[in-house]
């Protein structure tokens, strides 16, 4: 699964990245922009990667170069070549690894080569979890409208959620690699729209439970339109109607700990991947 974490400066998008990549078990590849400061004040950035091996590639004094942010903070374009790209590269076509990046921005974006390479990663199998630039950049365009991309938002309502959330998509990424291609497709599909939504049980159950339930092959045909999905705990009735499908658990009916926030279930999840392929 590839994400890009959006939104505006100081919203909390660089802390949920750190979080994840804490949590994840996998091989991590990548590198985190953190402040370099002076007195008390930022004099620049520096990248560190997954070692905690650093190096500074913007700087108000430090660095003499002809790239500038903010009529300040002059860029080192063979820091970002040198450092930061090969650290990206390790991770492609991995799929069993998490290639982070913090971030992908404007100081990064003078690096035609690091563009190329942030290009290489979303078209490869790897995992790939990154914040980036929230204006419409135009170099930015191609990686939020990638179509192996899910482009979140993070505002001050879901910025608690999102650690757990993605924890659990990038916990079960060898699943989702398992997949046919439509398959991933579709999953892609549909975590962008449950994102735009804000179905996060949504996602929660498509990752942990139907993908698993598809990979283990945990549906039986009963007869036409009628289907048995063996769930963690119970197996469901999933039937199919004109109008979509109906299942017998409590998610889907809005009982339990599901009472009045009733909606689409793993169960039925798994029967339309299941079509898909």
């Amino acid at each position: 699964m590839k994400i890009l974490l959006t939104g505006k400066p100081g919203i909390g998008k660089s802390t949920i990245l750190e979080k994840v990549k804490y949590n994840f078990s996998g091989n991590k590849f990548g590198v985190i922009s953190k402040e370099v400061k002076k007195n008390n004040k930022r004099v620049g950035f520096e990248a560190i990667n997954h070692a905690g091996e650093k190096r500074i590639f913007a700087h108000t004094t430090d660095i003499a170069s002809d790239y500038i942010i903010g009529d300040k903070y002059f860029v080192d374009l063979k820091a970002i070549d040198n450092f930061v790209v090969p650290e990206l590269e390790k991770g492609i076509n991995n799929p069993e690894s998490l290639v982070f990046i913090d971030e992908i921005g404007r100081m990064q974006a003078f690096s035609g080569t690091f563009l190329k390479t942030v290009g290489k990663v979303l078209n490869s199998s790897s995992n790939i979890l990154a914040t980036i630039v929230f204006d419409p950049e135009p170099w930015s365009i191609e990686f939020k409208e990638n179509k192996n991309v899910v482009l979140v938002r993070v505002y001050e309502e879901n910025r608690d959620l999102l650690p757990g959330l993605l924890g659990t998509i990038f916990d079960h990424s060898s699943d989702f690699h398992k997949l046919s291609k439509s398959q991933q497709k579709f999953v892609i599909d549909l975590t962008r729209k449950y994102f735009e939504e804000e179905n996060f049980i949504q996602i929660s159950k498509l990752f942990k439970n139907a993908i698993t339930y598809v990979v283990e092959k945990r549906v039986k045909v009963i007869k036409p339109g009628e289907l048995e999905v063996k769930g963690n705990t119970d197996t469901h009735k999933v039937e199919k109607q004109k109008n979509g499908f109906r299942c017998d658990c409590d998610l889907f009916n809005g009982r339990g700990q599901y009472n009045n926030n009733h909606g689409e279930c793993s169960h039925i999840q798994t029967v339309k991947l299941l079509e898909i392929n």
